[in-house]
């Protein structure tokens, strides 16, 4: 995305719960529209 004019916005961060761990980040497409990526990983 970023080779194609998006950039990052903040840090990836990752956050774990009692059923598994999240991970997200946030990052601007190349028209300014903020999306979040997220990962879900069971325990």
């Amino acid at each position: 995305m970023i080779s194609e004019g998006g950039s990052k916005l903040g840090e990836v961060v990752r956050k774990e719960y009692s059923s598994g761990t999240l991970t997200f980040t946030y990052a601007l497409d190349p028209e300014g529209n903020i999306v979040e990526i997220q990962n879900w990983k069971s325990k």
